[in-house]
């Protein structure tokens, strides 16, 4: 029975050396830049940075910009790659391709420009209705003609629908404390 257990022992001992062995390690590349506006030369913030690689539709890795307008990329495999910058408010920008390989262990990129994105809007006819009560700097407004329901009332009823009005029983009007 013991020795079971020893050729039981040693079997799995191979089997945890086999689950040991290392794969040669491929070299991880950090990237870093900055994202400009191409005008003012003022950093850009939140832009948003994708690296694709070559002849690949999905990108490999992505990075957004701080306040500052920098980004860093950190665990790209060695490859050729293009960069891809996108925010709102500025065309879409297309760097590279840039090569990183294992004998640099960081990439920098630099200064990428974006242009402000112009569009021209057309233009535009704003039409409102008044509505039944409207708050102005020194009074306020109760629309008669918009109420539908005082059409064949009388001028207390419509009174007792006026905010800050009140009519009681004999028809007597009091405003907010003014009799």
């Amino acid at each position: 029975m013991k020795t079971l257990y020893v050729i039981l022992f040693l079997l799995g001992s191979l089997f945890r050396v086999a689950a040991q062995r290392n794969e040669p390690e491929q070299a991880v590349i950090k990237v870093t830049g900055r994202v400009m506006d191409s005008l003012s030369r003022q950093p850009v913030a939140y832009a948003t940075i994708n690296f694709y690689g070559q002849d690949r539709a999905k990108p490999s890795g992505g990075a957004m910009t701080g306040s500052k307008g920098t980004f860093s990329m950190s665990g790209l495999p060695t490859g050729n790659y293009t960069v891809t910058v996108e925010c709102i408010g500025y065309g879409t920008r297309t760097v590279g391709p840039f090569a990183a390989d294992g004998k640099r262990p960081a990439l920098v990129i630099g200064d990428i420009s974006l242009l402000k994105k112009a569009t021209d809007l057309q233009a535009a006819t704003v039409t409102a209705t008044r509505g039944l009560v409207e708050n102005k700097l020194d009074k306020m407004v109760y629309n008669a003609e918009k109420d539908v329901t005082s059409l064949g009332g009388v001028a207390t009823d419509l009174l007792k629908k006026v905010p800050m009005v009140s009519v009681d029983v004999d028809g007597n009007v009091d405003i907010m404390g003014y009799s």
